[in-house]
């Protein structure tokens, strides 16, 4: 029979049965990013199974050699390191060329100095700090030596500590009510239980057996496909003769399995080389290399060509640009070349080293990187020693791990060495244009280690899309997700990502160091938002009786001065609770002084994971400004709500269940919530907006779109200073050509030159909303017709007084102001 918690006989039984509350969290993969989502779910309170295909936890994370990236440390300050997150995610998004997605990155940044924290708290000390390539200032951490001098191989360590942690609470039995930890090895994943438009579980394999886990909530962290031949030749076939530093476990799987629930891969043909993947002298044409860190080159390393001997690049560019320039500028001698395709395994062909360069360090170099890591290395065979430029000559042009610089000669290394210190010097520019000199060489009497490097795939940039709260995406549709603002595709319940499973975060290319860092902020992420998922718990976050911290996720410019504020719920299956056209009171300390104020959501009430306000950022708004200050995914912001509970009811949800969407979702904590499928007299809903006023109203065109409600006509009046500050102008005249219930009428007091003159278009007109253009644009009094109004508290008082006079009592509209 299949394993699954419930069984008595099977080897899971010691699992705990699935109890209301806390949550019940799967977390695939047994990785950093897994061992990170792992203990913040566990200290969450979550019970938590974590699985993972191989005998022992750790993954590609136990190889990691470089460090990882944190700005803003202690360790920083300590050597008078001026950073911010500012320039790091610069860097980052420098070195992404547009594919990046910046809300990504900056959850990655600005959280990097709490993963250094996070990970400190473990008894690990990254305090070697190092500038990689692609950066701007030295930020990548790491152990530094040890005085007993052994080795200090930063990700091992890592690793060891998290799960050293996770054993201790596995086989601490602690109280169930406080959440557990299980671990699982030897287990693959094979199938994610998707019922109901969630992810409930997953089916695998343990130890040959069939394994099925029913859960709240699963965490994919299995890894990237650098080690995958089918995903490789589908996504990036130029990539298939290329050496890999990876190993086996390196195949995609959550990749593959999850596709078959439509999620949204992004950026797959994006396969980062590594320029510096060790040749080992021994077997210089072997397919798996092992990893030459960046470090060595972050500490003083230089990079000298084949044939000529000479430096070719700048060995702190990004590894991008360094590996371009070994494939163009230090290739094989064209007699080698032949050998390429002589070797067949089946289908693959064996990877040879195309092209690779000689990495030399002195002992400076050798000294700030780490003297006991050089010498596993040099154990490896990997490393020879020489003295002087003399030998180093000697050396290249003998040959070594399988390469040869014929023309290297005494004179000429000399004077590569030479030109080197006057660039670091400032006697000269560097005319590989490297800005950064860790050591400086000394020709005569240096020590050196040689290595041999080539290229060698590394990582994969491209995976699964996820958000800045680490939920699993699908493409948007613009049928289903009518008035949807932002990158975001649409969450899958139940289903997180984190780590090089994921992507959106590195683009073309990924820095050296922020590999480490995604797995622990998105990881750490992905494991408090899975332990909120319960299919048990409250839906509704907010109380109309207590303020509740909500974060910020994103922010989004509509206009001049309009910003989308979107800020999480505490987890994915939360709504607010609010009912259409119902607002929240937003507090936040000032100075000293709580302030209040005042806005309409724009998302709708059923929105499942976030709330949406539109605010318009200017210097006379002490809490718009206050806002627009906060740190999208650190900061938050205090909500209450909801409010304006006298709101008309709507009766917005379909009619028949089966065709609603959130059918699933249970009712507004509001009587008036307006969402209900009660026959409503309201056949015809006419909504003012003047500036943010428009708030509610996308709102309650958002609900009406998302139901269905083709019987509704709908007719939006909608004022602004400038056309410029129409905001969703566009989207809402593309849902009204789509939709022929819905009717816009757009005027400004200042129109641009590109705004229709008058008489040229009836949808568009200049000036203030007259009671002229009222009685011409809204639909004829009734007892089926409401209208809504909100905006400017100027225009609010005008209109309620010109609307009587027009034939609309009070009973027929609804004013915010």
């Amino acid at each position: 029979m299949p394993y699954s918690s419930g069984s008595a006989d099977s080897m899971t039984a010691d699992l705990l049965p699935l109890p209301p509350h806390p949550a019940n969290t799967i977390v695939i993969g047994g990785g950093l990013a897994g061992l990170s989502a792992t203990i913040e779910a566990y200290r969450a309170g979550a019970h938590v199974v974590v699985l993972d295909k191989e005998k022992n936890l750790g993954g590609n994370s136990a190889k990691a050699t470089s460090g990882m990236n944190a700005a803003g440390t202690a360790a920083q300050a300590a050597r008078d390191i001026h950073d911010s997150v500012h320039d790091f995610a610069d860097d980052t998004l420098k070195s992404g060329g547009g594919r990046s997605d910046p809300l990504l990155v900056h959850t990655l940044t600005a959280n990097s100095k709490d993963a250094h924290a996070f990970l400190e708290s473990f008894g690990i000390t990254l305090d070697n700090v190092s500038q990689c390539g692609g950066h701007s200032r030295p930020r990548t951490h790491r152990e530094s030596p040890r005085q007993d001098g052994k080795p200090a191989p930063v990700g091992w360590d890592i690793v060891k500590a998290l799960r050293a942690y996770v054993d201790a609470e596995r086989d601490r039995k602690s109280d169930p009510a406080f959440g557990t930890i299980t671990v699982l090895t030897r287990a693959a994943l094979t199938e994610l239980i998707y019922e109901d438009g969630h992810v409930r579980g997953i089916r695998g394999v343990l130890d040959g057996m069939p394994l099925e886990l029913r859960a709240d909530a699963v965490v994919l962290a299995t890894g990237g496909f650098s080690a995958d031949h089918d995903l490789l030749a589908e996504f990036a076939p130029q990539m298939l003769r290329m050496p890999t530093t990876n190993g086996p476990w390196a195949s995609g799987d959550a990749i593959k399995i999850a596709r078959k629930l439509g999620v949204w891969l992004a950026d797959m043909d994006q396969v980062q080389l590594h320029p510096t993947g060790f040749i080992d002298p021994a077997h210089p044409d072997a397919p798996t290399k092992f990893l030459a860190p960046e470090a060595l080159r972050g500490h003083g390393g230089i990079l000298l060509a084949q044939g000529s001997g000479d430096r070719f690049t700048n060995e702190l560019s990004t590894r991008a640009a360094v590996t371009a320039d070994i494939l163009k500028r230090s290739k094989f001698p064209a007699e080698e070349e032949v050998a390429e395709d002589s070797t067949a395994d089946g289908d693959v062909v064996t990877p040879l080293p195309r092209a690779g360069a000689f990495l030399v360090l002195n002992q400076r170099a050798v000294d700030l990187f780490d003297p006991a890591v050089i010498g596993f290395y040099r154990s490896r065979g990997f490393f020879t020693e020489v003295r002087g430029a003399a030998e180093l000559a000697a050396l290249l042009n003998a040959g070594f791990a399988g390469m040869v610089a014929a023309d290297a000669t005494a004179e000429s290394v000399t004077a590569t060495l030479e030109a080197y210190n006057a660039a670091a010097q400032g006697a000269a520019d560097d005319v590989h244009l490297k800005s950064v000199f860790p050591v400086i060489f000394d020709p005569e009497n240096d020590t050196f280690v040689v290595c041999g490097i080539t290229p060698a795939i590394h990582y994969t940039m491209g995976g699964i899309r996820i958000n800045a709260v680490a939920e699993v995406l699908r493409p948007s549709s613009a049928a289903a997700d009518a008035l949807t603002v932002g990158p975001e595709g649409v969450p899958i319940p139940g289903l997180f990502a984190a780590g090089e499973v994921s992507a959106g975060v590195h683009g073309q290319n990924r820095l050296a160091g922020n590999s480490l860092l995604e797995c622990v902020v998105f990881g750490r992420i992905a494991g408090q938002r899975a332990a909120a998922v319960t299919q048990h718990a409250a839906m509704p976050a907010l109380v109309k009786d207590a303020f509740t911290p909500l974060r910020l996720r994103s922010v989004t410019a509509l206009g001049q001065y309009v910003k989308l504020f979107r800020f999480d719920l505490p987890s994915a299956r939360h709504t607010t609770g609010m009912g259409i056209g119902e607002y929240v009171a937003v507090r936040a300390e000032l100075n000293g002084e709580q302030l209040v104020r005042y806005y309409s959501p724009i998302s709708r009430p059923d929105d499942p994971g976030h709330i949406d306000l539109l605010i318009k950022v200017d210097d006379a708004g002490a809490m718009s400004k206050h806002i627009d200050s906060l740190r999208p995914g650190v900061d938050a912001l205090e909500f209450k709500g909801p409010l304006g509970t006298s709101f008309p009811k709507l009766h917005l949800r379909h009619r028949n269940p089966e065709l609603d969407g959130d059918a699933h979702q249970p009712p507004s904590s509001s009587s008036s919530s307006g969402l209900g499928a009660t026959a409503s007299p309201v056949k015809r809903i006419a909504l003012i907006a003047g500036g943010t006023g428009i708030s509610p109203m996308v709102q309650i065109i958002r609900s009406v779109l998302h139901h269905q409600r083709e019987d509704l006509d709908v007719k939006l009046l909608y004022g602004a200073v400038a056309d410029s500050e129409l905001v969703y102008r566009e989207i809402l005249e593309q849902k009204a050509r789509e939709h022929p219930n819905i009717k816009l009428f757009f005027t400004v007091d200042h129109p641009s030159d590109s705004w229709p003159a008058a008489g040229e278009d009836p949808m568009y007109g200049t000036g203030y909303m007259s009671a002229d253009v009222l009685k011409r644009e809204l639909p004829e009094p009734g007892s089926d017709l409401k209208i809504i109004i909100c905006g400017p508290w100027k225009m609010c008082q005008i209109l309620k007084q010109v609307l009587p006079e027009i034939g609309y009592p009070p009973e027929m509209w609804y004013s915010f102001m």
